[in-house]
């Protein structure tokens, strides 16, 4: 029995270590996403910003997440220069995904309106 417990507590430490692994992942995927959002209102003067997929829904994100951002009047001329001053935010592991609204069918914007939590300028 001796062997089970240990080889049970190892795995409970496992998951304790993951989950906070996964915690801090998260608050530091939150923070560029705000501070990407900021760039993006500054530098781009877009009309909105919102947190959209598994960053809205902790249940969800693991610790391959990326961070996705759904994005409203940002030109479409603009977009690649935007993606590559956002991802220079990001830790060397980390993603992003810009969404440009305009891009969007109308389903698509309803559904990805519906779950997104807009980041204020």
């Amino acid at each position: 029995m001796d062997k089970i417990e240990e080889y049970v507590e190892g795995w409970k430490n496992k998951l304790t270590a993951k989950k906070e692994k996964t915690k801090e992942k998260f608050a530091g995927d939150s923070s560029v996403a705000r501070r990407c959002a900021e760039i993006l209102y500054s530098d781009f003067k877009v009309k909105s910003v919102y947190l959209v997929g598994s960053l809205t829904r902790p249940g969800k994100y693991h610790l391959r997440s990326d961070i996705d951002l759904l994005v409203e009047g940002l030109p479409a001329e603009k977009y690649i220069k935007a993606l590559s001053v956002c991802s220079r935010q990001l830790p060397p592991d980390q993603t992003i995904d810009l969404i440009r609204l305009e891009d969007l069918t109308e389903e698509e914007r309803m559904h990805l309106l519906g779950q997104g939590v807009s980041i204020a300028a």
